[in-house]
């Protein structure tokens, strides 16, 4: 079972994690003449709240998830000024000789979910990997090897599968399950991956399109989880951490799966 801490604020406090702490070390962190600039910046802008967000780079899981909600919160806030200072000309100058982002994030292609613009990420911030329905699966070996490949050579240590309301990959999946069909092309590798979780979540109550997403990243998840070569033996040393939330279309907000009630119960049915 994954063991996410609530967005915003209340993360950083589930944590043992002060605002303060959160903070901490804007400005002195390094003595790099770019860092500085952003301090400073940070500093004459005097934002109100920006809700704990850092421009320390996130060195561990629990940092890297709060920077994420916290990014997320600026998103949801309208504080655009967060990502944008990391999409300058300076700051691609900063990243062209290599690259250090803190976070995987495996997300569904869907064109209203781009996680760089969810998470207020810059550039060189993340690691992205996106395939409709969001899915771990061995007949899309790309999606499992640019994982591994950013666990082992990238040293990232947070992973987050993060799925979406309405999500059209579980739609067909559903479709294909209560109809016996067979989508056309490579559209049935999707269908495939997710069919386990429609019908683990059979003869259930409720929304089953809202269910399926919340089990879909759950089973996702998982399937991460025990591939063995790369990524289990990351986990097993607590070298890298699996989290999974959901994006709500019509609030922007990233809700973790512990936030969510019902998906243990779900996570559970789909396996």
């Amino acid at each position: 079972m994954l063991s996410d801490k609530p967005e915003g604020t209340p993360a950083i406090r589930s944590l043992g994690i002060t605002r303060r702490q959160a903070v901490a070390g804007i400005g002195v962190a390094t003595a790099a003449a770019s860092v500085a600039g952003m301090a400073t910046w940070w500093i004459d802008h005097k934002p109100l709240d920006h809700h704990g967000f850092s421009l320390v780079t996130p060195s561990t899981a629990d940092e890297a998830l709060i920077r994420l909600l916290a990014g997320n919160e600026c998103y949801i806030s309208e504080h655009f000024d967060v990502g944008n200072r990391g999409r300058t000309t300076q700051r691609r100058a900063e990243v062209a000789p290599a690259q250090h982002p803190y976070a995987i994030v495996l997300a569904c292609a869907d064109s209203r979910v781009p996680p760089e613009v969810v998470f207020s990420a810059g550039l060189g911030d993340l690691f992205v990997v996106r395939v409709a329905g969001n899915i771990v699966d061995p007949r899309c070996l790309g999606v499992l090897g640019s994982i591994e490949y950013a666990i082992e050579e990238l040293k990232i240590p947070l992973v987050l599968v993060l799925g979406h309301e309405g999500c059209g990959a579980v739609k067909a999946a559903i479709q294909a399950v209560q109809r016996g069909a067979h989508p056309p092309g490579a559209i049935s590798v999707l269908t495939d991956a997710i069919r386990p979780v429609v019908e683990g979540l059979a003869g259930a109550s409720g929304d089953l399109l809202a269910r399926a997403v919340i089990a879909n990243v759950q089973r996702q998840a998982d399937n991460l989880l025990h591939a063995a070569e790369i990524v289990t033996p990351a986990v097993i040393a607590k070298r890298v951490r699996i989290a999974g939330g959901v994006y709500e279309l019509n609030t922007g907000r990233v809700r973790l799966l512990s936030e969510i009630p019902t998906a243990g119960p779900q996570a559970e049915s789909s396996k």
